[in-house]
């Protein structure tokens, strides 16, 4: 949506603004829960998972491959904004080196295997936000809600404000259909307050990543699947990290951007 903008988000940039805080600080808080709720009485043992009794002790020659490709797209990721590549064009050349005839480790047989319905349904989400766009109720909506952020006089109460108010749409669509829905709007929205779209399109992608039902986006649908916890053991550590990251690192990611020069 933002490139569709002609704003051009870098995933490093992505990684300095929402990495240190968001990113690391919430695993860490992650961590902290789980040792304080479910108290492990000892480390887990790996060496005794029966998935991993059968695996070798060294790498294959197709696993080094894979993993060198991998080490080399991750290394290009994090330097985009130097060379200027496009992500999904690195992601293309990782994919082609992956199956190349004669030195690619993975056959193209293996595709069979991939989940194209998950593929497809993440790109359809990003439709509907340009369908709204064109219809022009993200005009509509903008202008019902700029009255009311144009009172918030500090950039940053209004890049809190914007994180909060993704809240509700959460629990209403999946969060990767929040984002495709609500970016056109908060992009319209920084120009309407004559603010960079970049800060305001971030903390809506903050907001976007808050959830307290596994059903809310697909990934936690995926670790559900494997039954491993109950779904009340789920939600109850979803809803918390939820409480945690809206009372305490949404401001304090918000002191960090301060601080960087960010806002």
């Amino acid at each position: 949506v933002l490139e569709s903008r002609d704003i051009t988000l870098y995933w490093s940039q992505w990684a300095y603004y929402l990495f240190p805080v968001i990113g690391l600080l919430r695993v860490g808080a992650i961590y902290l829960l789980i040792r304080i709720i479910f108290r492990p009485s000892q480390e887990p043992s790996l060496s005794q998972l029966p998935a991993l009794a059968d695996v070798p002790k060294h790498l294959t020659t197709a696993e080094k491959k894979v993993l060198s490709v991998l080490f080399v797209g991750i290394l290009l990721w994090a330097t985009d904004v130097v060379h200027g590549t496009h992500p999904v064009f690195i992601g293309l050349g990782i994919v082609l080196f992956i199956y190349l005839p004669t030195w690619g480790p993975l056959q193209f047989d293996l595709l069979k295997k991939v989940n194209f319905p998950l593929l497809i349904y993440i790109a359809a989400t990003f439709t509907i936000g340009y369908a709204l766009e064109h219809t022009g109720l993200n005009t509509y909506l903008t202008a019902f809600v700029t009255p009311v952020l144009r009172s918030i006089s500090s950039p940053i109460t209004l890049m809190g404000a914007i994180t909060y108010l993704a809240i509700p749409f959460d629990f209403l669509m999946d969060t990767a259909v929040v984002a495709g829905v609500l970016t056109p709007i908060v992009v319209d929205l920084a120009a309407a307050l004559n603010l960079p779209s970049l800060p305001l399109a971030l903390s809506l992608g903050i907001g976007t990543g808050i959830v307290s039902i596994p059903y809310q986006g697909a990934p936690f649908v995926v670790a559900y699947s494997f039954r491993q916890v109950s779904m009340g053991q789920f939600i109850l550590i979803m809803m918390l990290i939820s409480l945690v990251t809206l009372t305490l690192l949404v401001p304090l990611n918000l002191l960090y951007w301060h601080l960087i020069g960010f806002v």
